[in-house]
Order: C-alpha cells, then structure tokens, then sequence
C-alpha cells in the first residue's frame, strides 16, 4: 500500500477514490484495515476492521498486549495481500486506500495506519464540516428509513426517521454525533500527521 486517503465520512473520498482509479495504472480500493471494530448490526451490512478480524482469529492462541501487537502485524499482511490481489487483478502499478475511520475507532485506526510502514503516503481530505455533517445526517435517515421495524437501530423505529426526512428536519442528537465525529477524526489525522 503506497498512500491512503484519509477522511471523515461523506468528505468526497468515494469520489476521489473514483478519480484515482481511473488514472491507468493507480488503483484506490477500500478494506478498513485499522481500528479494532466491528458492527455486525450494520444495517448497511456488517462493517469489520482487519485488526478486529485478526484479534479475533488470534484469540484462540494468543491473549493481552502480545495479541493486540500481533493482530496488528497480521492486518498489515492482510491489507498487502489486498493490495496485491487488487494491483494482480486491475494491472495497476500502485495501489493506495480511501479511509475513513469509523465513529470511536479514529486514535486506534491512525495509530494503525502511522505503524503500517514509514513510506506510506497520507492525503487528508477535508470537507466543509457544515456539508460533511449534513450530507451525513440525511445519509443516516436514509439507511434507518430502510430498515424493517424489527431491525436493530439506533432510531426507534424506521417511522421516526421518515417523519424527520419528510419534515426536512435532522434531529439534534445526530447533527452533534455527526459533527463530533467530523471533529474527532480530523483531529486525529492532523494529530498523526503532525
């Protein structure tokens, strides 16, 4: 892995990870590779880090800070082999990520990342935090607004979530944990890139 993109959520990196791949012979892929989570609850489908998946496979063998080290070395491997198949598979040259490191997960995941490899290449994307946190709000209801009633949520129920997109009005709760997200996670990047 030759650089990553780092952003918060609904910064544009699906969009520049679409430009990137479309230049001949750079590929930009997304496998979440640090930051110890997991959320099998995902309505948008289970969201896994490789850390997390490696910690867990370790824990047969393995326990405390040698299992924490050794998930780590093995994400690393796991995201080359990723790499690997992409750059086999596309006939690129280099290979690079977007990231956007999952709410509560920023300081593990850039920490991640800041021990993968000294010659990695970091560009951190940032969005105007009113449009990031807006566009990912309405994102929010438009996943909740989707789900069956008996699906777990943070809403109560779907219906509460179509009122608010129907009202054209985004709950208070959601801007703040949308707009400390943003926070977090541009602070960590800033920090690690410091």
């Amino acid at each position: 892995v030759r650089f990553v993109v780092l952003a918060s959520p609904k910064s544009g990196t699906t969009w520049l990870q679409r430009l990137i791949s479309a230049v001949p012979g750079l590929y930009c892929g997304e496998s979440a590779p640090f930051g110890r989570y997991s959320n099998e609850a995902n309505p948008s489908g289970a969201r896994t880090t490789l850390d997390e998946s490696a910690f867990r496979a370790l824990g047969h063998m393995l326990h405390g800070p040698e299992q924490h080290a050794e998930a780590l070395r093995l994400a690393s491997r796991f995201w080359d082999a990723a790499a690997a198949y992409w750059l086999d598979r596309t006939g690129a040259r280099v290979y690079g990520e977007k990231f956007t490191p999952y709410r509560g997960a920023e300081r593990a995941a850039l920490a991640g990342i800041a021990g993968y490899s000294a010659r990695l290449r970091a560009l951190h994307l940032v969005r105007d935090p009113r449009d990031a946190v807006v566009s990912g709000c309405v994102h929010q209801l438009n996943i909740a607004a989707r789900q069956t009633p008996d699906a777990p949520s943070e809403w109560a129920m779907p219906d509460e979530a179509e009122s608010c997109r129907e009202a054209r009005r985004l709950p208070d709760a959601l801007v703040a944990a949308a707009a400390e997200h943003w926070t977090d996670v541009n602070r960590e990047i800033l920090a690690g890139l410091g």
